[in-house]
């Protein structure tokens, strides 16, 4: 799911790092992976993993909901091209 994070937010959590919390039904399978300049890493240590979904929900407070990030992605595409005409 894609969450949108408004510029009127300063800062949060993570926001210089590209990652994905990847979580299912079994937690102990949970995965992060964090994408960077000279690679891809894989987290998967519990103490980890309970840091990366801490910020996670702290991330998910100062998002969007997914509807008003459908809605802002649907409007900032429409704005996009009215202004490629």
């Amino acid at each position: 799911m894609i969450r949108v994070v408004p510029f009127e937010v300063n800062t949060f959590p993570g926001q210089a790092e590209n990652l994905r919390l990847i979580a299912g039904v079994v937690p102990e399978l949970d995965t992060v992976q964090v994408d960077l300049t000279h690679g891809t890493q894989f987290v998967h240590s519990e103490a980890e993993l309970h840091t990366y979904r801490n910020m996670m929900v702290e991330v998910e407070e100062v998002a969007l909901s997914p509807q008003e990030s459908r809605d802002f992605i649907h409007r900032v595409g429409k704005e996009l091209k009215g202004k490629a005409r």
